[in-house]
């Protein structure tokens, strides 16, 4: 047992403890320091085992971010890390503990039951990702990937730049007083759309390390458009997925060749100063100087900016009451409900009014959009273009209350542990995964369903149908069970002279050892083999 394993281990239930304790007395100090604690031991138990908990501790840097970080902060320092009334600051914490405690609790489950599916089926070592990246269909999915992937790219830096346009002599928070839709095409906005999902299209052929580089770079160039306008998000969520992307090729390949020296040498200087970089973003939307600031300084006020999400819970739950008053909604499932009703199928086939997606009453009074309802009641300047955005936490307890916060966060945590295992299964599974890697960061900050919207858009799936479309043009061979079929292990066949097992297994031997333009060969030797 390693030194990390026994700590987040032994100590496993001290953070339980002390929050009850802190809950049953009122003291919020230590439950925030439960809260701290539990923190820390799920960061310990992510790094125990990476290979399998890199994404749920990249979903933990974005709660660190927007929602554990201040309080830390200001706990250290001595500053008053309660956000408005009392009742408020106790929903912050209870809320926070509770997503943090049933992440774990549901990561050791899936990893449980994975475990124990893994030992009924003990078995050969499955062929992975070197003998898929050698089959032809695979190929094909990647170049047509990767085709789609660039029509993507310039369809999305077509529509930064647009927007760039008419947002000249604009202040940053006007952006959100202006429709997209009227200032730009159906064109640039379809292609726009398929750029995340190419992208992760292409990304889970498992292509080499320059090609995977170039693809992602392009990502995080079609985000400057946007974060010259003043908005850091994309910016900062395609740079981290860059980043993500090259420990999950490290854990998955098992090779040491993707993050070197110097990968670690450009991660330990960009980072800072990106972080930093990120900060002076939100000095200069506001027209503020920065003033003599060492890199220290601005390096903690960037986090401590960025950790504004921990006061939003206590407003949201504070205006909590007056948003029940809107009527029968549901916030949790608000981006689904809100693509049929108000997107082209409801608004076309079936005249329901689309509000569009600018700040206004209609659309905080009538949608289910929880950021726009709760900044509607919390936000001074909603109808001006600001707004505080939402959280999960928040969204899932305007719904269900405590117990909805914790059946997601356990089902979460379960699916957080199983998505690297989802790029071993197969191409469109490998997909699938990556897509929702990418999306989910911003949840701490932003809605329940972040992850998941991609799965009832039809921009998902017509980029998905071109692709596919794309490979069988290329003539790919087994294309349906490249994209489809589980890849799990199976039991080893044993194997003697004059078997009949013998030939499958030496032909799917062949095929995990030569490249692709042997495969024809492969082809005319079963047949010689059959016949004979």
């Amino acid at each position: 047992m390693t030194v990390l394993k026994t700590a987040h281990s032994v100590f496993f239930p001290l953070p339980l403890l002390l929050f009850i304790t802190g809950i049953q007395y009122g003291d919020l100090t230590l439950a925030l320091i439960a809260v701290i604690a539990q923190f820390v031991l799920n960061v310990l138990y992510a790094i125990e085992r990476l290979s399998r908990r890199s994404v749920f501790l990249y979903f933990h840097l974005a709660i660190a971010l927007f929602l554990v970080f201040r309080p830390t902060f200001d706990l250290l320092t001595g500053v008053q890390w309660m956000p408005d009334a009392r009742a408020g600051a106790q929903f912050c914490v209870t809320a926070l503990f509770i997503t943090l405690f049933l992440l774990r609790l549901g990561s050791m489950v899936a990893e449980w039951r994975q475990g124990l599916v893994d030992q009924r089926a003990p078995l050969a070592a499955p062929a992975g990702q070197q003998t898929l990246a050698r089959t032809q269909a695979l190929y094909a999915l990647r170049v047509a990937a990767g085709i789609v992937f660039v029509i993507g790219f310039l369809g999305l830096l077509w529509l930064g730049i647009t927007k760039l346009g008419y947002m000249a002599g604009k202040g940053y928070v006007d952006y959100y007083l202006i429709s997209v839709d009227e200032n730009t095409n159906i064109v640039q906005r379809t292609l726009a759309t398929m750029e995340p999902y190419a992208l992760c299209a292409f990304l889970a052929t498992f292509p080499g390390k320059k090609a995977s580089t170039v693809a992602l770079g392009l990502n995080v160039v079609t985000a400057i458009p946007m974060l010259i306008i003043g908005s850091r998000g994309d910016f900062v969520y395609s740079a981290l997925f860059f980043i993500l992307y090259y420990v999950l090729r490290e854990v998955t390949d098992g090779k040491g060749t993707w993050i070197g020296t110097l990968e670690k040498t450009v991660a330990a200087i960009v980072i800072p100063v990106g972080i930093i970089a990120m900060g002076l973003v939100s000095y200069i939307r506001s027209n503020v100087q920065v003033g003599d600031a060492t890199v220290v300084d601005s390096l903690i006020k960037a986090l401590y900016s960025q950790g504004v999400s921990f006061d939003i819970l206590s407003r949201g739950f504070n205006v909590d009451g007056r948003i029940e008053m809107l009527g029968s909604k549901n916030y949790t499932f608000g981006g689904l409900i809100d693509y049929f009703v108000q997107g082209p199928i409801g608004h076309y086939l079936f005249g329901f009014t689309d509000y569009g997606s600018v700040n206004s009453v209609q659309v905080a009074v009538n949608s289910n959009s929880y950021s726009h309802a709760m900044s509607y009641f919390a936000h001074p300047n909603y109808l001006g273009g600001e707004g505080y955005g939402s959280s999960y936490l928040l969204e899932l307890y305007a719904d269900y209350g405590y117990v909805g916060i914790g059946v997601f966060s356990l089902l979460f945590g379960g699916l957080l542990g199983y998505l690297p295992r989802l790029l071993k299964r197969s191409w469109m599974w490998g997909t699938l995964a990556l897509i929702i890697i990418l999306q989910i960061f911003p949840m701490p900050r932003s809605s329940v369903l972040d992850g998941f919207h991609f799965l009832y858009t039809l921009q998902f799936w017509f980029t998905i149908a071109i692709i596919w479309i794309g490979a069988k043009l290329l003539g790919a061979d087994a294309l349906r069970a490249t994209v489809l079929r589980s890849h799990r292990p199976h039991k080893p066949r044993v194997l003697t002279r004059g078997s009949a097992a013998l030939q499958p297994s030496l032909s799917c031997a062949l095929d995990a050892q030569l490249p692709v333009r042997t495969l024809p060969l492969l082809t005319v030797y079963r047949r010689r083999t059959q016949q004979s």
